[in-house]
């Protein structure tokens, strides 16, 4: 894993700056505990990955997160919780790079549906993890996901 830091006066305008050269897109998304202490995740591209995505014209990140996570995984009445972080990657669409911001938070669930993966969106699995079995996830997935967790303090990275 690279770290980068950014320093200076301004971070908010660094970061404008630096978000003009790249497609921006802001998404949401959640960490979900539920009653038991086990984690949500869900399979999507051969990774282990946390519910999230785009923000809808005029959304907040908070409605955007509960609508997200509801979406990917068939749950609903989850209670959002305290914001974790923000994070940062790109990509590639075609020639373009993206820049992809994502709005982190601590969610709970304290009901007992069936999760239901959103096949549209290449997710092939929703599933509840102990957290001490999280091995499984941290070997196969994104260091923004790590961080997110480190964050939340559910590891140490």
């Amino acid at each position: 894993m690279q770290d980068v830091f950014i320093s200076g006066r301004d971070i908010p305008v660094m970061i404008d700056e630096f978000a003009c050269m790249f497609r921006f897109i802001e998404a949401s998304g959640g960490l979900v505990q539920n009653k038991r202490g086990d984690l949500l995740f869900i399979f999507r591209r051969n990774h282990w990955d946390l519910p999230k995505g785009k923000l809808e014209p005029n959304e907040s990140v908070e409605s955007a997160a509960l609508r997200e996570v509801s979406e990917e995984t068939g749950i609903s009445n989850i209670i959002l919780g305290d914001r974790i972080s923000d994070t940062f990657h790109t990509y590639r669409v075609g020639n373009a790079t993206v820049l992809k911001k994502t709005n982190w938070f601590m969610m709970h669930y304290d009901g007992a549906e069936s999760l239901i993966p959103q096949l549209s969106e290449d997710i092939t699995l929703a599933k509840w993890i102990p957290k001490d079995q999280l091995i499984e996830v941290f070997d196969n997935t994104y260091d923004t996901i790590r961080e997110v967790l480190a964050r939340a303090g559910v590891v140490n990275l």
